[in-house]
């Protein structure tokens, strides 16, 4: 008799070997940042007998972990089973006890590196180029999606950790800066923004919650820089109205000024 209950289940891979571990699972939060953050996956397990201690079920940090959602007729009787890959992630932190176990494991295999300081300088680089460099330097790889690859000059990386440059250059030239399932990952928003929603979710079926500031919100932005030659300021003035948006609400006019400009230009 074919099973029609609705199900969910994970499938968990731990250094390329499969673990036994759907019992013991109580919860799993993927956070998946917009820009700035390495995305993480927090793992909280039951730890009974020991068991995530013994030999067959240890998850040691720096250890590399594949993990899978499967569903069962979730949505309807006749959907049957499907797959969705939640990615690949590197133990981090680990606090285990006599009862559960805490995993908390990051995207990308960084380890202590996360904090080095380095320095280098580029005399001439597109930003993809700069991107595919350092995904090359961490073995992993990269993705780009931009209409636009500013061409960088004299651009310096000075005593910084290599991912706070890259947010910095890519922030400075209006794109966002990830990493998730062992890439490095720069896109436009606004051209994500126009592409086809894969999912329609009902509201009604789903907990959630947002907040809203206008601390942060502003409808022009000021530029200011130093034109070297001439050593006379330039000032450029965007406006939401320049972009066909009209903000929400009843929002007062704020300017955001801003000393500098992007490494292209």
């Amino acid at each position: 008799m074919v099973s029609r209950m609705r199900n969910a289940y994970i499938g968990l891979i731990y250094e390329d070997k499969e673990k036994e571990l759907s019992n013991e699972l109580s919860s799993i939060t993927i956070i998946d940042n917009l820009s700035g953050v390495i995305d993480s996956i927090d793992i909280e397990l039951k730890n009974d007998k020991n068991k995530l201690l013994s030999k067959e079920n240890q998850l040691e940090i720096g250890g590399k972990l594949s993990l899978d959602l499967f569903t069962e007729n979730w949505i309807s009787k006749s959907e049957g089973i499907k797959k969705y890959v939640l990615g690949t992630y590197y133990i981090d932190e680990r606090d285990i006890n006599q009862t559960t176990g805490s995993i908390k494991a990051l995207s990308i295999p960084l380890g202590s590196s996360q904090d080095e300081l380095n320095t280098k300088t580029w005399g001439e680089i597109s930003l993809q180029k700069l991107n595919e460099e350092f995904a090359n330097k961490y073995k992993i790889k990269s993705f780009f999606y931009s209409k636009r690859n500013p061409l960088l000059v004299d651009i310096k990386q000075e005593n910084e950790p290599d991912l706070q440059f890259l947010l910095k250059i890519a922030q400075q030239e209006g794109l966002n800066f990830k990493i998730n399932a062992n890439k490095l990952i720069m896109f436009d928003t606004e051209e994500y923004e126009k592409k086809e929603p894969k999912y329609d979710l009902d509201l009604n079926n789903h907990i959630y919650n947002f907040t809203e500031n206008t601390k942060d919100i502003y409808t022009k932005v000021e530029v200011t820089y130093l034109k070297s030659k001439l050593l006379e300021n330039e000032v450029v003035v965007y406006d939401l109205k320049d972009l066909g948006i009209t903000p929400p609400g009843n929002l007062k006019e704020k300017v955001l000024k801003i000393k500098s400009r992007s490494k292209s230009g």
